[in-house]
């Protein structure tokens, strides 16, 4: 039931990120995925990262149906994109924004997404994404509630 549940949770999310939607932030085709989750299985064949009780995963767009047989407890997904300078303002005019900051060539902010039910609060506000571009290497990373690994 859990993998189910994961599994749903993230084709929510790349249904909103690359197949669009009523609510249609953008659309790529293939991008790199961090899952952060509490178990992995031994046959996950996927760059791994030990952090403290659970795992960082590191695929790929195309390989994300296979892994996700493979962890469990997701919570936390971070999308990669190369290369994407224009979307962030794109991004950022369709999402309810509650703190957005600049600095070293790095933009950020994050805010709330109708309709998705896993959320963190942050100042007293439900917040279930953050999104910054780094100028410095052109990526734009996109985190589900929040950016969990470094950028």
């Amino acid at each position: 039931m859990k993998k189910l549940l994961v599994f749903i949770f993230l084709l929510i999310i790349v249904a909103i990120c690359s197949l669009g939607s009523e609510i249609k932030l953008f659309n790529f085709s293939n991008f790199d995925i961090e899952l952060f989750a509490t178990e992995i299985s031994d046959n996950i064949q996927a760059d791994v990262i030990k952090n403290g009780d659970g795992y960082i995963v590191k695929t790929n767009s195309e390989e994300i149906d296979k892994v996700l047989n493979l962890v469990d407890g997701v919570y936390g997904v971070t999308l990669i994109i190369d290369d994407n300078s224009t979307k962030y303002e794109e991004i950022k005019s369709k999402i309810k924004v509650q703190n957005c900051q600049e600095e070293q060539n790095i933009y950020t902010f994050y805010g709330y997404i109708n309709g998705q039910d896993k959320f963190i609060y942050v100042d007293n506000k439900k917040v279930n994404i953050q999104v910054l571009y780094n100028k410095n290497n052109s990526k734009l990373i996109i985190g589900f509630p929040i950016i969990l690994g470094s950028y």
